[in-house]
């Protein structure tokens, strides 16, 4: 697989490739998001050495809640998008613009069993 840029277009064709999957697939990718976040991001999107560097350094717990609203987001194939703001003289900052609750991804459960999900993840960036 190509990487993607790591920009709302790179990050939107990379919700193109990943939906054109089959569901055994996706559910392939959707385990290594949960597996390992920061390895799946570098080996999907290309990153500069200092964005390395700062995967690296994300706290564990920051890890865990972005992996595992990013693979109930990718299960029901909703979208997740890049909120990237030029870089400027503000300190870094990373995080998931939630909802109106503290998940943006809405899912439920029917009588008959069926699951239905709505809403999106969105990644905010600003430098």
């Amino acid at each position: 697989m190509e990487k993607f840029d790591f920009t709302t277009a790179g990050v939107a064709a990379a919700n193109m490739y990943f939906y054109a999957m089959n569901t055994p697939e996706l559910h392939v990718v959707v385990r290594e998001v949960q597996l390992d976040l920061p390895g799946w991001a570098k080996r999907t999107f290309k990153f500069s050495e200092s964005q390395i560097q700062w995967i690296d350094a994300l706290d564990d717990t920051f890890v865990f809640q972005l992996s595992n609203q990013l693979a109930n987001t990718m299960t029901f194939r909703l979208p997740f998008r890049l909120d990237k703001e030029e870089p400027g003289a503000k300190s870094v900052v990373f995080g998931i613009k939630r909802g109106d609750s503290h998940n943006p991804i809405k899912s439920k459960i029917s009588s008959e069993g069926d699951v239905a999900a709505e809403g999106e993840l969105v990644l905010r960036i600003s430098y």
